[in-house]
């Protein structure tokens, strides 16, 4: 998924497990009381932060630049 700067998602992952990988930019991901920068400048030379949400997870995802991430869930 790819965000334009100021643009955001908002979900919920549901009975899923989630996983939100950064793949490049800049971006913010708030999550019960908790709000963590994912920041990725190049998907080849750099390793990945990347958050897990368990389910009934209610999160946010907010482009700080242009942010492109992808999003993995499993029951």
């Amino acid at each position: 998924m790819r965000l334009a700067e100021g643009k955001t998602l908002e979900a919920d992952t549901a009975s899923n497990e989630a996983v939100i990988v950064p793949l490049g930019g800049r971006g913010r991901l708030s999550f019960d009381g908790n709000t963590e920068a994912l920041i990725r400048n190049d998907l080849f030379r750099e390793l990945a932060d990347i958050v897990y949400l368990p389910p009934r997870t209610k999160y946010r995802v907010e482009a700080t630049g242009t942010f492109e991430f992808a999003v993995g869930g499993a029951p």
